[in-house]
């Protein structure tokens, strides 16, 4: 190891202790697997966190002895847990002062005999994933819909996917998680077996352990799935929300259709794209669901084809370049909100796009969330989301703001949380706001945790205590949407 006295020397110890104990199984600086580490983020403030070590188990039992070696009375040691890296801030699935445990060794995959269930390693993202399936045949899963997310961080998020309608969360198909406690001990959460865990880490994020193996659902999938995009020539926003509104709040939604509207800031002007998806194959230009798209614009950039899981996932990966941060929001569907938060936000990123010379990317996203999506969650055993109580069809808001320099991340960070803020207050004084902060579109400053309601933040609190009672995973990993943080203090819920 070189430049130790940059580091903890607690941390630098166990990482030498650790290399001894487990060979192969620690990366250290200007090593090719630490290089390669460093390089599956997606942001630039978690790439550029440096960690004295990074320990790379490849079973269950690894990620055991390495949990027990970390926390030991007199010699605890602060780490991380790294999936697949798609969390964009900063200490989130990296640390300076402690250790990082990168799962991307656990990567196997299996089927079971009658294929109702695939196991899949926590170190996957969702394209191999999708591979593998696609290659058997006849197979889906409700998994991400960029194949370069991680299989973990998705689900114990609550997970939005193209299947979504059809079978709720993605984190309502996991039948058994896999998951090595603080204590060292390795354990199957499922429905019958530890099920008050099994409930709370769908949806209930790194609170409680560290998951080794997710035991998903498959879907029966005839045949491929078409997949379609529209770039929309005319500039009429409201004409296009009027379409999303016709679309996402029927009250016949189609189950196979998922879609994104995106408006997107760049330069100095928007765009506007909505990227469909219809998880079966159809023998026609476009599926009639989405029809008032293609009847708003003649002009229109419009692609569409019969294809598989595997491409539509995969959009490539590439090193991180720029500061990424999040914002989302749920609301009831409404013409006059879109139209509000479009107004709004275009005054704010025009201004701000100054200051960064026009480096600036800023996309607000829009997806539907139809009422039979959340009404799947009961019939599956249950969540913590908190979205069973909602009536209705929705949408989710999704905002990402991307811009390489580092010294205007506070400015723009703030003009992220005001715009939020402002969207919040509007669609709160119209009725229109739902509780779902939904955890993995969540900016740094929201409270996803709380959105799920008192009594369901009640339940995370009490299984964080049943099975993790030392707080390892409240005290020693400090990344993450936190019980033991601000308002979700454990204290003061229970």
């Amino acid at each position: 190891m070189s430049n130790l006295s940059v580091w903890d020397p607690i941390a630098v110890g166990h990482c030498q202790q650790l290399a001894v104990a487990l060979p192969g199984r620690v990366a250290t600086p200007g090593t090719p697997p630490y290089d390669a580490f460093s390089k599956h983020f997606w942001s630039l403030q978690e790439s550029t966190i440096s960690p004295p070590c990074v320990l790379e188990p490849r079973s269950s039992s690894d990620v055991s002895s390495m949990i027990d070696a970390l926390t030991k009375t007199g010699h605890e040691c602060p780490f991380a847990v790294k999936g697949g890296g798609h969390s964009p801030y900063g200490g989130y699935a990296n640390i300076h002062n402690g250790v990082v445990i990168s799962m991307a060794g656990l990567n196997t995959m299996e089927i079971s005999d009658d294929h109702s269930v695939v196991k899949i390693g926590s170190g996957l993202t969702w394209l191999p994933v999708y591979e593998f399936l696609d290659q058997i045949g006849g197979l889906a899963v409700a998994g991400g819909e960029n194949g370069d997310v991680g299989v973990g961080g998705l689900l114990v998020g609550g997970g939005i996917s193209i299947l979504g309608p059809r079978v709720g969360w993605s984190c309502d198909n996991v039948v058994n998680f896999e998951v090595v406690l603080s204590s060292g001990q390795i354990i199957n959460a499922n429905q019958t077996h530890h099920s008050d865990l099994w409930k709370s880490l769908k949806g209930g994020t790194n609170n409680f352990g560290v998951v080794t193996r997710y035991d998903l659902a498959t879907v029966p999938q005839k045949g491929g799935i078409w997949a379609g995009s529209l770039e929309f020539s005319t500039r009429s926003y409201s004409d296009i929300f009027r379409a999303f509104v016709q679309i996402a709040d029927s009250s016949e939604y189609d189950p196979y259709a998922f879609f994104s509207l995106e408006l997107r800031f760049q330069n100095t002007s928007w765009s506007v794209e909505t990227v469909l998806s219809y998880s079966r194959e159809v023998d026609t230009v476009s599926p009639p669901i989405f029809q008032p798209f293609l009847d708003l614009d003649s002009r229109a950039n419009f692609s569409s084809k019969n294809t598989n899981f595997t491409t539509v996932a995969n959009r490539g990966s590439q090193s991180p370049s720029n500061q990424i941060a999040l914002s989302t929001g749920t609301y009831k569907i409404n013409m006059d909100l879109l139209d509000f938060i479009f107004s709004s936000t275009d005054a704010m990123v025009r201004e701000l796009s100054e200051l960064h010379n026009n480096k600036l990317f800023w996309q607000v996203t829009f997806q539907p969330l139809p009422a039979a999506w959340n009404n799947q969650t009961r019939a599956k055993g249950g969540n913590s989301l908190g979205t069973d109580r909602i009536e209705g069809n929705s949408f989710v808001m999704l905002v990402t703001a991307m811009w390489p320099d580092n010294s205007l991340s506070a400015v723009t960070q703030s003009a992220l949380e005001t715009m939020q803020q402002i969207i919040d207050y509007y669609a709160n004084s119209r009725h229109l706001k739902r509780d779902l902060v939904y955890l993995n579109y969540a900016g740094e400053a929201q409270s996803p945790l709380l959105s799920y309601g008192k009594e369901n933040v009640k339940v995370l609190a009490q299984t964080a205590k049943k099975y993790d009672p030392d707080g390892v995973f409240q005290r020693l990993v400090p990344g993450g949407f936190k019980l033991s943080k601000g308002r979700h203090n454990l204290e003061n819920i229970i």
